[in-house]
């Protein structure tokens, strides 16, 4: 698949909640820019996240929409992820508190799992999934406590005191316990009958994998290496010959953390240059998605995406992945880690150009691109002026993944033209 360059003939759209300094003709972002949205995505789910923890799961740029109380305990551990991620970047102690905030209110939707007292799932009760019947058991999903597992690693790491490694340990025993004897994995748990293989998740293997890996990372233990191995194994074999792989960001995400420490197996379940293959498979088709449009005299309002109906979160965790990766793959791949960076830079502005720059909602990020503009003092009602927190948290992970990425390549740089003067 290729890339598809197109002439747009469309004018400019620049959303009316835009204000200060003027994101709508932004092509590539800067460090500084960058770093503002990232501040403002930040400033906007620490705002809407209550003294227990839980955080305004959907918003609408029109005060008319209403919701129910329906909420998403993954979307709600995948926040935290990015929070984490923005504390590792710059430190701010109401990040923190935050952080310690939304954990408690996961802690009590950790629980045991029956048979195995040994094992811990998040169990998410139907109340929570729009379900109006009291009757209909609980269940725990893959993704869940791959999720959780993922943000109470990141939490860790940056206060130990705070999290206990016997609960995350436990939280991997789950995982554990729904991968396969084939590498794969069950995606749900039924909390009366066990696993159930009836529906499998694109995200969740990925998820789980990142998880074990960011467990291993602190405590060496070959077994989560291991597992997660195997589950890479099993989507890279079977995708081998797809042409048209999923885009599946969470594989990248889990890659890249793997590879690092692929060698220590002493008895990989497939050459390592078969996980990188999987994970070039990937960038390649992801980077044949993104779309690129220009008017005559300004920057489309779609230029950058990474999706047709010019979906904010589907371009973020493209980006996601794609930046993931470039900093797990070989120097010998030179040239697609260029494209890479070239695609991170228009997907970042399409991001930037989306983000709400003012009001109650300031720093989040709609669902889509708010097109065709509406006359003065309209306010969208339609879908594209969602606000969920997981379009603002995966916006926000794909800002600091590129930053970082800028900031290592201008660092380089000086050093070399440091070492030219000597």
């Amino acid at each position: 698949m290729t890339c598809r360059w197109l002439i747009c003939l469309l004018p400019l759209f620049c959303c009316k909640a835009f204000a200060g300094e003027d994101f709508s003709q932004i092509l590539q972002p800067n460090q500084e820019q960058l770093l503002t949205a990232t501040a403002q995505a930040t400033e906007y789910l620490l705002n809407i996240c209550d003294e227990d923890g839980r955080f305004i799961y959907l918003q609408h740029l029109s005060p008319e929409v209403k919701y129910t109380n329906k909420y998403n305990l993954l979307r709600h551990a995948g926040t935290m992820y990015a929070l984490a991620m923005r504390y590792e970047q710059q430190p701010d102690d109401r990040i923190l508190q935050c952080l310690l905030r939304a954990r408690n209110f996961l802690q009590f939707r950790i629980e045991p799992v029956p048979q195995h007292p040994e094992v811990s799932a998040v169990w998410t009760d139907p109340e929570d999934m729009g379900h109006t019947d009291p009757n209909k058991p609980k269940e725990a999903k893959l993704g869940g406590a791959a999720l959780v597992l993922i943000a109470l690693c990141k939490l860790r790491k940056i206060q130990p005191e705070a999290v206990k490694l016997d609960d995350l340990h436990r939280l991997a025993a789950f995982i554990i316990l729904m991968q396969r004897a084939d590498g794969g994995f069950n995606s749900k748990y039924d909390y009366q009958k066990g696993p159930d293989p009836r529906w499998e998740s694109l995200y969740y293997p990925g998820e789980a994998m990142l998880g074990l890996m960011l467990l291993y990372e602190q405590t060496q233990a070959e077994v989560l290496l291991l597992h997660a191995a195997r589950g890479m194994a099993f989507l890279a074999q079977t995708r081998k010959n797809q042409q048209f792989p999923p885009a599946d960001h969470w594989a990248l995400l889990a890659t890249a953390r793997m590879l690092p420490y692929y060698s220590r197996l002493p008895d990989p379940p497939v050459p390592e240059t078969a996980i990188v293959a999987h994970m070039k498979q990937i960038c390649t088709l992801m980077l044949g998605e993104q779309i690129i449009m220009f008017s005559n005299k300004n920057i489309s309002y779609a230029n950058g995406c990474f999706d047709t109906t010019t979906s904010t979160c589907r371009t973020a965790i493209r980006l996601e992945g794609l930046l993931a990766s470039y900093t797990a793959l070989p120097d010998s791949e030179a040239e697609l880690k260029a494209k890479i960076v070239r695609a991170a830079g228009f997907g970042t502005g399409f991001l930037l150009r989306q983000q709400i720059r003012e009001g109650k909602l300031a720093g989040g990020i709609p669902r889509s691109a708010i097109y065709p503009p509406r006359p003065a003092g309209e306010t969208v009602k339609d879908r594209s002026g969602e606000v969920r927190i997981d379009y603002v948290q995966h916006a926000m992970s794909a800002l600091i993944r590129y930053r970082d990425i800028l900031g290592k390549q201008e660092e380089l740089q000086k050093n070399g033209e440091n070492a030219e003067k000597k």
